[in-house]
């Protein structure tokens, strides 16, 4: 046991199994599990591991000391649920990680409609066992409702079990779940946060332009601040529409700075921070603000990637390559990482890697346009300027019938040396806020269109420059 007094300062929460293999809960005990993450994770003195590290456990029979050790921590908890008919039978057990010894464990049986009361009770149990010392106020926001729907919040989440997923089914899926969360209560913050986030993502998984899904995610945001301004997710949620789509920086810096402030444990608004400074070029800021996020989320394939482009638009390429390869090692089968790996390994003249890695990343996710583009980009340096046109008149082609990214477009044409049809694309993608030209300040691809006095015009637009 650990020395009676002292607080344990760190946690990881997996997913509560379900061993009865019952389809109707298994968004059900991620719920708990996401739902207790988030709670804890407001306090600075704990670090809690983020979802997506701790869901990879997910399914897998673990040794709860052995994933404490792993990723770290001091303390793990684990739980499963059963329903049988209107009963809900969870089990949750905390291991001190040192000892490998049980802190606590507790059975419940509530009714469905006292999961409320159950996720409080847990949170509560659970800050005792690890002997955090909270204030009167932190003790009321460990165990807040957000609604007092419970038929608003199975479909939260059952939002964000699907928005988790990352594809463009499961983005469109998310977002007819967190509707209908608010339609069963239209003052659920947390409900128009989710499809904020659902919006500022779609672009970069569906063919549709930003400038279709900004207004979606704005007003989603702000509905979502207007009805509890004390959200971090909510607060994240602008954040990531004001820097990414109207290009107020400034106002997406505030907003960064108060997620944080708020919840300094929830990595999604370090991670999309550092995206923020290093579209900045404040690279050595984005580095250092990239490792909370690792640290409460160290298995998350996106933030490993981010890490990976950060050091390859600071033209850190040899560093870029070595932390891009060892996640391909990980997880060879996440788009972003296959085409920033791709796109460092072409400027270092290492065509062949480069091209087969955008080839990779392009079979991963054949819609876009943006990887198509430097894959035309690179094919073009290598001296295929052939097939480097073919991918050109592909992408046009597709877009008489689709939307097809302009800023992929662009990026093929500056390998092809056309400056002239390379800004007319550019020009185009700021009209449509695209996806990936927030980018503009420091993507080398660039690189050889900066000393036009046009390019200027192009930062202007994007807020980037007087």
């Amino acid at each position: 046991m650990a020395a009676r007094g002292k607080p344990l300062d760190s946690l990881a929460v997996l997913p509560f199994s379900n061993p009865g293999s019952d389809p109707s809960i298994e968004y059900l005990g991620e719920g708990i599990a996401e739902s207790l993450i988030n709670s804890l994770s407001q306090f600075p003195k704990l670090r809690v591991i983020a979802r997506t590290t701790a869901f990879r456990y997910k399914g897998q029979n673990v040794d709860p000391q052995k994933v404490g050790q792993d990723l770290g921590v001091r303390a793990v908890l684990t739980g499963s649920m059963v329903k049988r008919g209107d009963t809900l039978s969870a089990q949750a057990d905390l291991i001190d990680v040192e000892h490998g010894s049980q802190l606590w464990g507790q059975r419940y049986n509530r009714t469905s409609s006292d999961i409320f009361s159950l996720q409080e009770e847990l949170a509560r149990e659970i800050s005792e066992k690890l002997r955090l010392k909270l204030t009167g106020e932190e003790k009321q926001r460990l165990t807040r409702r957000y609604t007092k729907s419970e038929e608003a919040y199975e479909y939260y989440i059952r939002g964000r079990y699907h928005w988790n997923r990352r594809s463009s089914e499961s983005l469109q899926t998310a977002i007819q779940c967190f509707g209908r969360a608010i339609d069963k209560d239209p003052g659920y913050a947390l409900a128009y946060t989710g499809l904020a986030d659902c919006y500022n993502l779609l672009p970069l998984f569906l063919p549709v332009s930003p400038k279709d899904t900004a207004p979606q995610a704005k007003a989603a945001a702000e509905k979502a601040l207007a009805i509890d301004g004390s959200l971090a997710e909510a607060h994240t949620s602008l954040a990531c529409y004001l820097h990414r789509t109207s290009r107020d920086w400034a106002g997406a810096g505030r907003e960064f700075r108060r997620a944080l402030q708020l919840n300094p444990g929830y990595a999604t608004a370090h991670h999309w921070y550092a995206n923020y400074l290093a579209a900045l070029g404040r690279f050595d800021e984005a580095l250092e603000e990239i490792r909370p996020a690792l640290e409460a989320d160290p298995l998350s394939i996106a933030i490993h990637t981010a890490r990976g482009g950060i050091l390859y638009t600071a033209r850190r390429y040899d560093e870029a390559i070595a932390v891009l390869g060892k996640i391909i090692e990980m997880d060879p089968n996440f788009w972003a990482t296959r085409s920033f790996n791709g796109a460092a390994r072409v400027q270092k003249g290492q065509y062949a890697q480069g091209i087969e890695e955008l080839r990779a990343a392009l079979k991963l996710s054949p819609r876009d346009a943006s990887i198509a583009g430097r894959l035309a980009h690179a094919l073009a340096f290598a001296g295929r300027r052939d097939e480097a046109l073919r991918v050109v008149d592909d992408l046009k082609e597709r877009s008489k019938r689709d939307y097809v990214n302009p800023y992929g477009i662009a990026l093929a044409y500056v390998g092809l040396g056309d400056k002239d049809q390379a800004f007319a694309w550019l020009d185009r993608a700021c009209e449509e806020y695209s996806a990936w030209l927030f980018f503009a300040k420091v993507d080398p691809v660039l690189d050889p269109l900066r000393s036009d006095p046009r390019f200027q015009e192009v930062l202007r637009r994007q807020g980037l420059t007087p």
